[in-house]
Formats: C-alpha cells, sequence, structure tokens
C-alpha cells in the first residue's frame, strides 16, 4: 500500500512513475516484463529529485497486479518507486 506524504517528511519509497495497460492479462512473464519496461522508461524520464533518494542509484522496483487483479475494475496499474531507506 502507498500512502501519500509530504516530502519532507520520512519515507520508505518514492513513487516516480506508473503506467497503464489494457485489461487483458497477457501472462505472467509478460506482465512482468511490460512493467518492467514500463517502469524502466518512466526512471529514466523522471525529474532526479524523484530518483536521487534511492539507496542504490540507479536502482528501483515495482509493482503490478498478478491474474486475479489484472483488469479487476479498471485497467491494471503499474508502479515504479525507489527504495529511499
Amino acid at each position: 500500500m502507498v500512502v501519500s506524504l509530504p516530502c519532507e517528511q520520512p519515507h520508505d519509497i518514492r513513487v516516480f512513475g506508473h503506467a497503464r495497460f489494457d485489461a487483458t492479462y497477457p501472462g505472467k512473464d509478460a506482465a512482468k516484463r511490460m512493467a518492467g519496461e514500463a517502469c524502466d522508461d518512466a526512471h529514466d524520464a523522471a525529474p532526479s529529485a524523484w530518483t536521487r533518494e534511492a539507496v542504490k542509484k540507479g536502482r528501483f522496483t515495482y509493482t503490478w497486479p498478478r491474474a486475479g487483479g489484472w483488469g479487476a475494475g479498471s485497467d491494471p496499474v503499474i508502479t515504479c518507486y525507489v527504495k529511499t531507506r
């Protein structure tokens, strides 16, 4: 779960991007690949202020819906973030 905080408050992660895909589940491996590619592009495009706090420079992680949640109620959303502590 992601909770919005003011930037000056201590936080464990910083979200730098989201990506939406259509509701058709592409399969586990394809979904992970699509999420990784979308976040790689988002990381390259993100302002440095959004990514410079990363514990490991240039490293990021992401979450994406699994098969049961893909397209459930809306288009699936991938969340891209850096760990800050």
